[in-house]
């Protein structure tokens, strides 16, 4: 049949022209039926949402390791960390090295002289740069409505208000930036050139550099070049060794400054943990940590254990942490079969959730918020692509999950940002969030005792209190037998001092708290046997060494 042309209008351009009406208007503004359009402003509604979520965060001042790693540290406040970032640890007493990050706090104390609106505004930059990585980076493998959720998801996920309202949290963000980053890096089209493989290196060094997880980079380079429908073993094996080239210069660095690949003191739950306790502890986190990640929660801040906790973790939880471990082994395998964006996205997670499960090395945390940051990416993309998915099934109830997932987390987000504004707010929330907890109480205790500049009754009560919770903190039981030593309390503090010495042979104060103790009550027997049991450990002791001498001149006391 002979196509039809339509004739032009009588009227032609002199016909009526009406004003356009808002759903027009609307239309030509976000210009959704475009496909390029939608993908835009995917990008752009999660992001400044990001930025809206955590204002409030810019009246923070530095609370909890804000205070000794930039506060009061002078490797930041007189810029050594810009010359000699590669040189120097994280921490001032030598723990840890996460020289890009450091890096970063020395450019914010010169620019902004301390005041830190700068860093917390800094903060908030990279949490904007990283949301719109990764719906970016969502954009390649699923549909803009599918980015955009996962975005917003990620965007108001109460896990990351530690990591963007506490300044130390930056670790975090630059180690998710540099990840996301490498993922676009080896996922764009064209081919794998030089530069592009350089680059993948020098993200993944800068990964490690930001934060430990980093370690992990090349696995997800591995995984993520696997999802390219041009990939070879060749192919795959440059980008991946790439990664492990950075990632090596890194640790090369880092055993030269720290003597140690670790350089971690391990939460003192693991102190006191037998081997067999460790792993079921290790192994009941793995579920606590992978609900975080799938449901927004309030944040608890410290998700420390306590004694009965440890000795008897709940079997159905070591049971589920082992049968998870098995289905992130099972899907890392599957992804190197078959790999699919969902196998991707669960490399990813399993990946960087690794090097803080404490399944591998014990890390000084339990558990905590901002380290769930790095896992949060993938878990946010998987919960955006599935519920999308499920649209075509149930479309009003995909929609009640995402709006009500979004308003939870928002909700949650906007009561704790500012909780970080300082350190009474944060160690308070910390007590009432997590009740059965020892830090909150020995936090607040320990803050109180130096308000006070005297021996303070309401500190000992929450000592005692994070004692009951927990006694296998050699820090809580000193500071509690200083104050109960200060209170006229002696048989407290000599036990406490004692536990904390059992716990933790190396514990030089409470060692020599104790033996002027003895001193004081005139029982020479057990302070020589604490000198003795000293000196064996550091024969430098001075102190030690002549007590130990005055004592040689004066017989024991009669029992």
């Amino acid at each position: 049949m002979p196509q039809v042309r339509e004739r032009a209008s009588p009227i032609g351009d002199h016909a009526p022209q009406h004003p356009p009406s808002l759903t027009d208007w609307w239309s030509r503004a976000f210009a959704l039926h475009s496909p390029l359009a939608r993908s835009r402003w995917a990008q752009i509604v999660p992001t400044v949402v990001a930025v809206l979520a955590y204002l409030g965060s810019l009246s923070n001042g530095f609370a909890y390791d804000d205070i000794a790693i930039i506060r009061d540290n002078d490797w930041v406040r007189h810029g050594a960390v810009l010359t000699r970032a590669l040189s120097l640890p994280y921490w001032p007493k030598g723990l840890l090295y996460r020289p890009f990050t450091s890096f970063s706090y020395g450019v914010d104390w010169l620019v902004g002289g301390g005041d830190p609106r700068l860093f917390h505004a800094i903060n908030l930059v990279w949490y904007a740069i990283g949301t719109a990585l990764l719906v970016r980076l969502a954009l390649r493998w699923w549909s803009p409505l599918a980015a955009a959720t996962a975005g917003l998801l990620f965007a108001i996920q109460p896990l990351h208000v530690e990591a963007v309202a506490n300044v130390v949290g930056r670790a975090e963000l630059l180690a998710g930036a540099a990840f996301l980053g490498m993922a676009l890096v080896i996922s764009a089209p064209g081919s794998l050139s030089t530069a592009r493989v350089v680059t993948v290196g020098l993200l993944a060094a800068a990964a490690l550099a930001a934060k430990e997880t980093g370690v992990v980079a090349p696995l997800v380079a591995w995984a993520t070049v696997r999802m390219r429908s041009d990939a070879t073993a060749a192919s795959t094996r440059r980008v991946t060794i790439a990664a492990l080239l950075g990632i090596a210069l890194v640790l090369g660095q880092r055993l030269v400054v720290l003597g140690t690949l670790a350089g971690d003191v391990p939460h003192p739950a693991f102190v006191v943990a037998t081997t067999p306790q460790a792993l079921a502890l290790a192994l009941a986190t793995v579920p606590r940590a992978l609900s975080l990640l799938a449901l927004p929660q309030l944040p608890r801040i410290d998700y420390s254990p306590t004694n009965s906790g440890i000795a008897h973790p709940p079997p159905a939880l070591v049971v589920a942490g082992a049968l998870l471990v098995v289905i992130g082994i099972g899907l890392v395998a599957w992804h190197w079969l078959r790999p699919t964006r969902w196998t991707w996205a669960a490399v990813l997670g399993v990946a960087t959730l690794a090097p803080v499960s404490n399944l591998v090395l014990h890390t000084g945390v339990i558990l905590a918020d901002r380290t769930l940051y790095s896992p949060s990416i993938a878990s946010c993309i998987v919960i955006g692509g599935a519920v999308v998915a499920a649209r075509a099934l149930t479309p009003m109830l995909s929609g009640a999950i995402a709006c009500t997932l979004m308003a939870i987390g928002s909700v949650d987000t906007f009561r704790t940002v500012s909780v970080w504004r300082d350190n009474a707010s944060v160690f308070s929330a910390m007590r009432e969030r997590a009740p059965t907890s020892y830090r909150g109480y020995y936090l607040l205790g320990m803050a109180e005792a130096r308000l006070a500049h005297a021996p303070s009754p309401s500190a000992q009560q929450d000592y005692v209190a994070a004692i009951a919770r927990f006694d296998g903190d050699p820090g809580l039981l000193y500071d509690a037998a200083v104050n109960a030593l200060q209170l006229g309390d002696t048989a407290d503090a000599e036990s406490w001092l004692a536990t904390a010495i059992a716990r933790s042979p190396e514990q030089r104060r409470s060692r020599t708290e104790l033996i002027l103790l003895h001193l004081r009550q005139h029982d020479p027997a057990p302070a020589r046997s604490l000198l003795e049991a000293g000196l064996a450990r550091e024969p430098d002791q001075r102190l030690w060494r002549k007590l130990l001498d005055s004592l040689a001149r004066q017989p024991d006391r009669p029992t």
